[in-house]
């Protein structure tokens, strides 16, 4: 079996369950984005793969080889943190390659590995700069150049963009992306938000209270939830029920009638997307979104269709 293994992995401090029974795989090559609330568990998983906490119960192998009791600094594992705990006191190419010095990477080697880093992040040049010149973008991107820089086989990112403002983590986020995909590295990459995790994440898994309560491809677990607060995170905060089956009602299962649909409401708000409306519809007292080719005036009352095969039964 190729890349990460993770098998019934639980961490507990005293009586607080942190991650509960998690089983999951990686794939070599792939990038696993794990999303979900403030203290669901995903940062500590995160730590418990780089050796950084013990687990209570269960396994981590790589290439299914056991891990899970090996020292950190010795399971070529790269890290890459909100604090991305850059030497304030060493230039941008010292910080790069700070880990292969340690390795014993001969310094004519460290150089060229660098400066091939360098170019990836789009920073020539950059290499004597001191770190406190840096805007902080671009220490993020020196950051990464540095965990990457001895080439491990998985790389673990734990809410790299979060001290970022929003334009920056939406431009970064699609650099991360792009070279990650690049360079064919395996990793996981932790997040709360919804959007960044689908940009960058091969799989989505979704935590909430220790448990891994979804995991797919980004397509698979928008349009199948299973679990209401999975359906909320990826934006299906419409719920009704069916003859007794309970349901998210996804975006695209809703459209406007003419006449005669399925419920009727009020457009609450209408924000152009560049080909199409997204509404928000209020429907007795719930908001439900719509997306319509043309723009309808808050205020408006609307007759809306359900669509049933788009909408995503919940357990």
């Amino acid at each position: 079996m190729s890349g990460l293994q993770i098998e019934s992995l639980s961490v507990r401090y005293g009586e607080t369950v942190a991650v509960d029974a998690v089983t999951l795989q990686v794939a070599t090559g792939s990038v696993l984005a794990l999303v979900g609330p403030s203290g669901c568990g995903k940062s500590t998983l995160l730590r418990a793969v780089a050796g950084l906490v013990e687990p209570t119960n269960g396994t981590i192998a790589w290439q299914g080889e056991p891990i899970t009791h090996v020292l950190t600094h010795e399971r070529d594992i790269g890290l890459m943190f909100q604090d991305h705990a850059l030497f304030t006191h060493r230039s941008v190419a010292q910080n790069i390659g700070f880990g292969l010095k340690m390795a014993g990477v001969d310094k004519t080697q460290r150089r060229n590995r660098v400066d091939e880093l360098l170019a990836l992040i789009g920073l020539e040049g950059f290499g004597a700069r001191p770190i406190e010149g840096l805007s902080g973008g671009e220490a993020q991107r020196v950051a990464l150049a540095r965990a990457l820089a001895p080439e491990p086989k998985l790389l673990l990112l734990d809410e790299p963009l979060a001290s970022l403002d929003r334009a920056r983590r939406i431009e970064l986020n699609a650099e991360l992306a792009r070279l990650l995909r690049e360079l064919g590295q395996t990793a996981i990459y932790v997040t709360h938000d919804q959007d960044e995790a689908f940009a960058v994440g091969d799989e989505i898994g979704v935590m909430d209270r220790g448990q891994l309560l979804r995991i797919g491809t980004p397509a698979e677990v928008w349009r199948d939830p299973q679990a209401e607060i999975v359906a909320r995170f990826v934006g299906h905060d419409t719920i009704i029920e069916r003859k007794g089956q309970r349901f998210a009602v996804r975006s695209d299962a809703v459209t406007i009638a003419a006449d005669n649909g399925d419920y009727q409401g009020t457009v609450i708000s209408s924000a152009f997307q560049g080909d199409r409306y997204e509404l928000l519809i209020d429907v007795a007292g719930t908001d439900w979104r719509s997306f319509h080719d043309e723009a309808v005036p808050v205020g408006a009352m609307v007759h809306l269709r359900v669509d049933s095969e788009r909408l995503a039964p919940l357990s």
